[in-house]
């Protein structure tokens, strides 16, 4: 019983459409304004528009006296006044301003570097932190330029349990962070149970810390990348 009653409402459903599609009404207008039209519209067809007030105040119509159907009296509609109607469902249309391509500008900004992100040495843009653990000032609760340490001061990173290797990015757990030294993966990453870093700050090296979309090379975490990048150049001294 139910499903006849289900096929019986489809079948209704589909009628309805088809005649609300093909169904026509004699409409005539000179220099009528769009609001009044859109009402005989939808008093006639069973539909409604959605649209912006201000768009529509000053638009008018002109149609000489004919029976229309809805798809017609769109397309007229858009003929006259440059605004494009587009189809929700059976029922619903909206109404937007019709924007050419060649009306969108289109503005290319400048890279924005910002220096000394929290402290000085922890620069930020658009894509990574970049930090530099022997230029990074005092931060709070890092007694020493411990790198681990130093990441969970950016906004997104924290350390449920306290330690300096299980940082948690943007809900993620610790083993969804990829940690690389110079290319070499790290998988204990902190000594002393993950208390301290096992990176020593006291080398010079750059760390770029990515916690969002990352390049292809970098694969099987999701959370966030740590790349930490020495010095290529060696020092020596000359005797």
């Amino acid at each position: 019983m139910k499903q006849l009653i289900s096929f019986f409402v489809l079948l209704l459903f589909f009628q309805n459409s088809w005649s609300q599609k093909n169904e026509k009404f004699t409409f005539s207008y000179t220099s009528e304004k769009l609001e009044q039209v859109l009402s005989d519209i939808e008093i006639r067809f069973g539909i409604k528009y959605s649209y912006v007030d201000s768009l529509i105040s000053e638009k008018k119509i002109t149609l000489p006296k004919k029976r229309y159907a809805l798809g017609e009296m769109n397309q007229k509609i858009s003929e006259q006044t440059a605004l494009k109607i587009s189809k929700i469902d059976n029922r619903f249309y909206a109404i937007s301003r019709e924007t050419a391509a060649d009306d969108i500008k289109k503005y290319y900004l400048n890279e924005i570097v910002i220096e000394g992100f929290l402290a000085n040495g922890i620069n930020k843009t658009n894509q990574k932190f970049t930090i530099y653990p022997q230029k990074v000032a005092t931060l709070p609760g890092v007694t020493d330029a411990d790198i681990l340490l130093s990441l969970q001061q950016l906004p997104g990173v924290k350390s449920p349990n306290e330690t300096a290797s299980g940082l948690h990015v943007r809900g993620g757990t610790s083993d969804q962070n990829l940690i690389l030294w110079d290319g070499i993966r790290l998988y204990h990453p902190g000594h002393l149970f993950g208390m301290i870093s096992g990176i020593n700050p006291n080398v010079e090296q750059t760390v770029n810390f990515y916690n969002k979309a990352t390049h292809p090379e970098y694969g099987e975490r999701i959370s966030s990348i740590i790349d930490i990048k020495t010095r290529i150049k060696l020092s020596i001294k000359q005797k």
